[in-house]
């Protein structure tokens, strides 16, 4: 009987280990965290420009104008907060006291989110064009006091939207598709480890 668990013993001792590579995970991580920080930092900034530019050309908008503004600064700022948020995994976790295992959990749920931040961003695209289109028409309606000028700007706004907006969205179909892929690698690779 002891002689079959010492053959046990001796075959499972033989058995091929995969050895995790620790520091490459490490490295994994420190690189998307760094790339979320500098996310909300561009996120923050784009944010931040709205009152500026409010601050700066008071004279030059109406009323509502500027209380159009101010409403869609308000909507940028609880969009910064929902992104902040869907980052969340990245942003406040210590990694000095990390085992392999939590650093697994938080890439692969900091992919998950990065798929639904890509998502989120490619629905905004179809929603942009529509508060344009608002914004015109209420100033053309409401207290605009030159029509040419706002025309102008309309037309303007509307060509610049046709252009960008299908280019970041298929940007951000691609950044989709992009962490479906790494979420999958990822997973095919540490589960196996």
């Amino acid at each position: 009987m002891s002689n079959d668990n010492f053959d046990l013993d001796k075959i499972w001792q033989q058995q091929d280990v995969t050895q995790v590579d620790f520091h490459l995970l490490k490295r994994q991580w420190w690189l998307m965290r760094t790339k979320q920080y500098v996310y909300i930092l561009m996120d923050a900034l784009a944010a931040i420009a709205m009152p500026i530019a409010i601050y700066f050309f008071p004279r030059k908008m109406s009323t509502f104008e500027t209380i159009w503004l101010w409403s869609v600064f308000l909507l940028v700022v609880v969009w910064f907060f929902y992104l902040l948020w869907l980052r969340r995994f990245s942003l406040g976790f210590k990694s000095e006291s990390a085992s392999t295992t939590d650093f697994i959990e938080r890439v692969k749920l900091q992919y998950k989110q990065n798929i639904k931040i890509a998502h989120v961003n490619k629905v905004l695209c179809f929603y942009t064009p529509l508060v344009f289109v608002c914004f015109f028409l209420f100033a053309y309606f409401g207290d605009s006091s030159n029509q040419q000028v706002l025309l102008r700007k309309a037309k303007l706004m509307l060509l610049f939207n046709a252009i960008c907006l299908p280019l970041i969205w298929f940007w951000m179909h691609k950044r989709e598709q992009k962490f479906k892929g790494l979420l999958a690698d990822f997973e095919a690779h540490w589960d196996r480890a």
